[in-house]
């Protein structure tokens, strides 16, 4: 089935809902089928817009998946398309009937069964510009006679929405979304390689598999759509031949295809029975693998008569591998040699071919050997009688001139020897003015070459006398720095002298004070010990 989305509202998210206004989308859901023949033109801008809904909505497979339409190419117009049309608050696009209708008339919609049951090409019908025309023309002049009861009213208008609603329920081919369709997957095709008779031989089920996601954008193709789209590539594109399962696909042949052989027979039957083989090989290294798997998981835990079965299963896959994997070469090996035969059948033809052209080209009487050296021998004659009468004429044509005018050759040559004498001064003329213009140029290079050396050496000079006074700027500096350093050196040695003087001096004032002090106090007690021998005097 087509990949469809979920939503059932998906296509009233086309551009097409968005862009118009809510009033205009009133007039669209409602039956404007009789407007058909009372405002032609009001019913034509209708039915155009929603066939643009219903084709951009079949291109992105938005209709309901049913039973027999995918959505995408083949679609069902039923009451699960009207659900999906359905508005919110209940709106119902009671004129789809209509629609689908002229869309049937017009060939935008082809019944599916009659599509492919038909033998035609649906290219044979009446071309697009007649049916605009027959709408835009025919329509209004006959809706003009219907106003002056000169024709009864058409059919159609009489009819009933039920009616018409009736008439347009089935399953349809969207004519545009099946051309596109068509035109990617040849476009995928010739991605492919297409150099050997079997890239060419598909069956059904590998043409599905090969093309059903590339055809639309996002859209896998049901089965019931990719036989209609062989049916219009076999059919209408003739690009491709079907009989029974074999598909032979050439959309770069310029002539038509080749019938399918019983090679193309056989030659799919080995490219079938190959591919099942690469399945089963596949499926037999699985399972290989997965025995592997649980043997390893059963000797880990002991499990030996488990281990055992793995073991023995594990076998008989390998066994039957390695048959396989000997068929698949067999099977491969035969696949290249007819393919290589196939190609060297190709080849023979187009040597055939050549060869029967190259022999009609030289049986030619034009290239018989009589007739080439007949033809070559006139050719020279010719050419030697042309030269003969252009010397007759030139001759004649010099004794002429000198008979009409005997001196005109003697004044031809001195004109021509003061024009060469003429032409001598002028080429001599030209070379003493390149010698000036070469000396000139030289004098000017070497003036430009002095000026550039003087220039340059103006530069070293200056560069020098400026690095000389960055020199001594800096030896000055330097020197400037190490007598300021020297006159701190002192400063600092003055100052440590100087205290250390005051400290020795404080030091001296300390001692004196102190003998000052002791001597006082020596004189302090010798006075009171005569005191204290006065007053024992005194007492006695």
């Amino acid at each position: 089935m087509s990949s469809t989305p979920t939503v059932t509202h998906s296509i009233l998210t086309l551009p097409q809902f968005s862009s118009v206004s809510p009033a205009r989308l009133i007039v669209l859901y409602s039956d404007f089928g009789p407007q058909k023949g009372s405002n032609p033109p009001g019913f034509q801008a209708n039915l155009v817009w929603w066939k643009s809904v219903l084709e951009a909505a079949s291109e992105k497979a938005y209709f309901p998946s049913t039973e027999g339409a995918g959505g995408a190419i083949v679609i069902d117009v039923g009451d699960a398309l009207v659900e999906a049309l359905r508005q919110e608050g209940g709106g119902r696009a009671i004129g789809l009937g209509s629609v689908v209708n002229e869309m049937v008339s017009d060939q935008s919609l082809l019944p599916l069964s009659s599509f492919l049951s038909s033998t035609a090409s649906i290219f044979s019908v009446p071309s697009i510009p007649f049916r605009i025309a027959s709408t835009l023309i025919v329509s209004p002049l006959w809706w003009g006679l219907q106003q002056l009861n000169i024709v009864a009213s058409d059919e159609y208008v009489q009819s009933s929405t039920a009616s018409r609603w009736s008439k347009a329920q089935g399953k349809y081919v969207v004519k545009s979304t099946l051309e596109k369709a068509a035109s990617n997957i040849i476009s995928h095709f010739q991605t492919l390689p297409h150099s050997s008779i079997t890239d060419m031989l598909f069956s059904t089920t590998s043409f599905r598999s090969t093309f059903a996601s590339k055809a639309l954008p996002g859209v896998s193709l049901s089965n019931n759509e990719i036989d209609v789209v062989l049916k219009f590539l076999e059919r209408d594109r003739k690009v491709l031949l079907r009989e029974g399962h074999v598909i032979k696909f050439d959309p770069f042949t310029t002539s038509s295809i080749p019938p399918i052989s019983s090679v193309d027979h056989g030659v799919l039957e080995m490219s079938t029975t190959l591919l099942a083989l690469q399945t089963q090989i596949s499926e037999l290294e699985m399972k290989i693998s997965d025995q592997s798997n649980k043997l390893s998981y059963s000797l880990k835990n002991n499990q030996k008569p488990t281990a055992l079965s793995h073991l023995r299963s594990r076998k008989t896959y390998e066994d039957l591998l390695a048959k396989r994997l000997g068929s698949m070469e067999i099977v491969q090996n035969v696949l290249i040699k007819v393919e290589t035969a196939a190609g060297d059948i190709e080849i023979l033809k187009a040597y055939e071919t050549s060869t029967a052209t190259l022999v009609t080209l030289l049986s030619s009487p034009s290239l018989q050997r009589a007739h080439i050296d007949l033809t070559m021998d006139n050719m020279a004659d010719a050419l030697a009688d042309h030269a003969e009468i252009e010397a007759v004429l030139v001759s004649g044509g010099e004794a002429a001139r000198n008979a009409a005018d005997p001196d005109a050759a003697l004044i031809e040559e001195a004109e021509l020897k003061a024009e060469l004498d003429s032409m001598v001064r002028e080429a001599e003329k030209e070379e003493a003015e390149a010698r000036e213009r070469v000396a000139l140029a030289e004098k000017e290079r070497s003036e430009r070459l002095e000026k550039e050396e003087t220039e340059a050496r103006e530069r070293i000079e200056a560069a020098e006398k400026e690095r000389l006074e960055l020199e001594e700027g800096e030896e000055r500096e330097a020197r400037d720095r190490v007598g300021k350093l020297e006159e701190e050196r002192v400063r600092a040695e003055r100052k440590a002298e100087m205290e250390k003087r005051e400290k020795e001096k404080s030091a001296e004032v300390a001692v004196i004070e102190e003998e000052d002090e002791g001597e006082s106090e020596e004189v302090d007690l010798k006075g009171e010990k005569e005191e204290e021998k006065r007053e024992k005097v005194l007492a006695e």
